[in-house]
C-alpha cells in the first residue's frame, strides 16, 4: 500500500500539496493543488482520509505568502 506524508508549500499560485514519501524528477511528488478560491484539483486518485485532510487544509487555513510577509494567499 501506497505511503502518504503531505507537506504545503505557496508557490506564487496557491498552495501545492506534495507527498514526501515519493520523488518525482528529484523532488517530492506534487499531488495536488489548493487555488486561490480555495478549490482543490488532485492530480492522482488518493485515498480518502489523505484528500479529507487536503480539502480540511484548504476550507480553515489562512496562510500567508511568506513567513515576513502578511499578504494572505486565499482570497
Amino acid at each position: 500500500m501506497k505511503q502518504y506524508d503531505i507537506g504545503f508549500g505557496h508557490l506564487g499560485n496557491g498552495i501545492t500539496v506534495w507527498n514526501r514519501k515519493e520523488e518525482q524528477h528529484g523532488d517530492y511528488k506534487t499531488i495536488a493543488h489548493i487555488g486561490h478560491d480555495r478549490q482543490v484539483k488532485f492530480y492522482e486518485e488518493l485515498p480518502q482520509n489523505i484528500k479529507d485532510k487536503i480539502n480540511h487544509f484548504a476550507l480553515t487555513a489562512n496562510p500567508t505568502i511568506s513567513a515576513t510577509q502578511d499578504q494572505p494567499v486565499f482570497y
